[in-house]
């Protein structure tokens, strides 16, 4: 995938992210550390925003990717915990081998999420699974 960053409607997308939140300029610029004459200019295309600034409305619930690719990734995951993660990692790792089988990206990525969130629910999980068990939206393994 090519990522280019949209300056262009950049302005655009940050008083449509603005407005999404419910945020008036004035509690946007508060929360963000600006004025809200910097916001008003930001948001009508005659200044553009420091990296900082994108990174303080992501804090505060703005989608970054959106502001500054224009288009938003639904199929992310938030890593809460290195560790949990890496140890989810690790368990669909040994999954895989376990089945010696082949298993794409996206089976890998599927996995890693659903073993992810039970590990933050701290659930554990036994082995060995089915490829149907990890990945069935109804099991019990359902985060």
């Amino acid at each position: 995938m090519h990522l280019t960053i949209d300056i262009k409607n950049l302005h655009a997308r940050l008083k449509q992210e603005r407005e999404r939140l419910n945020l008036s300029q004035e509690a946007c610029a508060y929360r963000a550390g600006i004025t809200r004459v910097s916001q008003s200019r930001y948001e009508s295309g005659h200044s553009c925003p420091h990296l900082n600034y994108i990174v303080r409305l992501e804090e505060i619930g703005f989608d970054a990717h959106f502001l500054l690719f224009g288009h938003r990734v639904t199929n992310c995951i938030l890593i809460e915990s290195d560790a949990l993660f890496g140890r989810a990692i690790a368990a669909v790792n040994r999954f895989v081998q376990a089945h010696a089988i082949h298993a794409s990206p996206a089976f890998h990525a599927r996995a890693t999420q659903k073993v992810y969130g039970l590990f933050l629910k701290g659930r554990e999980i036994a082995m060995p699974l089915s490829v149907a068990e990890l990945l069935d939206e109804n099991s019990e393994l359902n985060p």
